[in-house]
């Protein structure tokens, strides 16, 4: 069901179209992991809004192609009705499909849930106002949350994070270097690794260890290639009040 807002459609295109750069600013394996991690954020938000987590339903291909220029509008109507829904299962259900809807929008590299639950009053008090002023204030929050992720991925800004990051844990400066490239180039081998944090293969291999333990970087097993993690403890450091 479309929302029949749909001169609020500029709006939407505006905040389209300049989500999807930001999937070019890291390498393509960081943007997974970077979706791994904002589908948790979303669930921890969605548990303090509503007390349960709300997983995207699959939007179909057809519903790509041709509803994408109403997708963020439809979710916005969406969760108005979840908030008016009879059956705390109806309310989930429409939650559900639309955050398959933001799912596509945002590329899955921003959460609407984390904007949203930074507003709980109002959150509550725009669902049960009127639906136009509803979606007017959802798509402010999206945008709002698509530009702080602008801001969390700008390069220079990771990797002035990362020094702080590195600092704290007490890691050797070059291990910034290291991290950095994985963020931006991908997985690397032990070898290139060794390499890139300038190390000879002891002090590698242990740099490499501690960065395990930290959860900084995984491995699926050990002649596999390295690459970059994001674990709940460092996001304080690396994603500033993400959560």
């Amino acid at each position: 069901m479309l929302s029949p807002y749909r001169h609020l459609a500029p709006r939407y295109h505006a905040t389209r179209y300049a989500t999807l750069p930001l999937t070019a600013m890291a390498h393509p394996s960081t943007i997974a992991s970077l979706r791994s991690l904002i589908r948790r954020v979303d669930n921890y938000y969605w548990e303090k809004l509503e007390g349960s987590e709300s997983s995207p339903e699959e939007i179909d291909h057809q519903a790509r192609s041709v509803q994408a220029g109403d997708l963020l509008l439809e979710s916005a109507t969406l969760l108005y009705q979840a908030g008016r829904a009879a059956t705390v299962t109806d309310a989930n259900v429409l939650r559900g499909q639309a955050n398959g809807a933001i799912a596509y929008v945002s590329e899955g590299i921003w959460s609407i849930a984390r904007g949203l639950a930074r507003y709980p009053g109002q959150y509550r008090a725009r669902m049960e106002g009127p639906e136009h002023d509803w979606c007017e204030w959802f798509i402010g929050i999206a945008e709002g949350e698509m530009a702080y992720m602008r801001d969390m991925l700008d390069r220079d800004g990771v990797r002035q994070r990362m020094e702080k990051l590195v600092t704290a844990l007490g890691l050797p400066e070059e291990t910034t270097l290291a991290l950095h490239h994985l963020y931006l180039a991908g997985p690397v081998t032990r070898d290139e690794f060794r390499l890139l944090a300038g190390l000879g293969k002891q002090g590698g291999n242990s740099l490499h260890a501690r960065l395990l333990k930290f959860g900084l970087v995984t491995s699926l097993s050990e002649a596999a290639l390295i690459q970059i993690a994001f674990p709940s403890g460092a996001l304080g450091y690396l994603y500033p009040s993400l959560i």
